[in-house]
């Protein structure tokens, strides 16, 4: 009985310890499944990571936000501040609050983002921060925002994305909201200087925000910065005053795409990143383009295929090795003799629409012929049967050598 009671008690126990990990462990973007109906809220106060690494030398972090150096890639263009310009640190210095601290100063603009991991895609949402802007080392002024309905995390522009930011020149004792579009993979361009370009398609109301008890050259308090999108409106708020109230009724605009925290030439600290997400559904899945059918023509020596829509190239894979294609067919007539097995995959000309197919079709070309291999240990290319013989002798040689020096030694 008391047994029976023991397991009980104990089964109770475990089960109240996975409730309450649940609940209390923070559910972010990494956890969603396509099972779940809705999106994950996405939460980050910086208290979990190691002090003064630079993020990209810290997996925790690597695990949880994205960007093209995180990922381990290279930073390109004016992403050139990716790298070395975050650290996690102590607000204080020493002990206490952990907060995000971004440099990445330069005498241009210059950018850096991070942006929730895995496959994180918003349309409605409330995004806020926490951001104190400093004054050392800033020539001019900082900036610090959101940009998103992204296509990518590889750039902070992205693509088609949105991009809503406040801005401190040091000299000044307020901040000012800004609004900028980028249109395929250009430059940004400000809002309020394309009333011509959409007429009535956008509104766009801006004011400043003078910060209480802030004085020119002297750091900030924490401000709060609040995004609030709803479909194609959207405000930006300084601490509960609003700062743009936008509305872009472009649909270029309209779709669920990845968010970013954005920094431009900035000496900051950043806290308390949350995103709510409004929306009720899962972003769309996005699925691999359809495979292409491989047709083998033996007599001409080459492979086709249909073109693939959304496809901007093919990988050809002939055994182990690989080629890139641009169009729709392959010679095979300088294959050497051998049977080769042959695939195609088609390469996605946008990611964000389509992945990468699978192979195709696999087809198996044969090509007569005395077939070459790289001798093994013995240099060189040759035919197998005078590399075999090669071998051998060199083997045979070796022995009577070290039969003769065992003689030798025995006398």
């Amino acid at each position: 009985m008391k047994r029976n009671i023991f397991l009980s008690v104990a089964a109770a126990i475990m089960l109240c310890v996975a409730v309450c990990a649940g609940a209390f462990g923070g559910i972010s973007a990494n956890a969603q499944t396509r099972e779940e109906n809705k999106l994950s809220d996405f939460a980050e106060n910086f208290e979990s990571y190691q002090t003064d690494a630079f993020i990209e030398n810290v997996p925790s972090f690597t695990e949880k936000w994205e960007n093209n150096v995180l990922r381990g890639g290279e930073a390109q263009g004016m992403d050139s501040h990716l790298k070395e310009a975050a650290k996690v640190v102590y607000e204080n210095g020493t002990d206490g609050n952990k907060v995000l601290e971004v440099k990445n100063m330069t005498g241009a603009d210059t950018f850096f983002y991070i942006g929730p991991g895995n496959d994180f895609r918003v349309k409605n949402f409330d995004a806020s921060l926490k951001v104190k802007f400093r004054t050392e080392g800033v020539a001019e002024r900082s900036w610090v925002g959101f940009s998103f309905r992204k296509k990518t995390q590889t750039h902070y522009t992205g693509t088609n994305n949105l991009l809503f930011f406040v801005q401190r020149y040091k000299v000044n004792s307020e901040v000012s909201g800004h609004a900028m579009a980028i249109i395929g993979s250009g430059s940004p361009s400000d809002l309020k200087d394309m009333g011509l370009l959409y007429g009535d398609k956008l509104s766009l109301n801006t004011k400043n925000y003078k910060v209480p008890g802030l004085a020119a050259e002297q750091d900030s308090d924490f401000i709060e910065i609040k995004l609030e999108a709803r479909g194609n409106n959207y405000k930006l708020y300084a601490n509960d005053s609003v700062l743009i109230d936008c509305t872009f009724d472009v649909s270029l605009f309209d779709y669920f795409g990845k968010l970013s925290v954005n920094c431009c030439s900035a000496n900051v600290l950043i806290d308390d990143v949350k995103v709510a997400v409004l929306d009720e559904t899962l972003p769309p899945e996005i699925l691999p383009l359809p495979s292409p059918e491989v047709t083998l023509d033996e007599a001409g020596k080459k492979i086709s295929w249909e073109r693939v829509e959304g496809s901007e190239g093919y990988v050809v894979k002939i055994g182990d090795r690989e080629e890139t294609v641009f169009g729709t067919s392959f010679d095979l007539s300088k294959l050497q003799a051998g049977t080769h097995e042959i695939t195609v995959t088609a390469i996605s000309g946008d990611t964000f629409e389509n992945l990468n197919s699978a192979p195709s079709n696999k087809v198996t070309f044969t090509v007569n012929g005395e077939k070459t291999e790289k001798a093994s240990g013995c240099g060189g290319s040759a035919t197998a049967a005078s590399v075999t013989g090669a071998c051998v002798f060199l083997a045979l040689a070796s022995g009577v050598l070290a039969l003769k020096r065992k003689k030798e030694k025995t006398k």
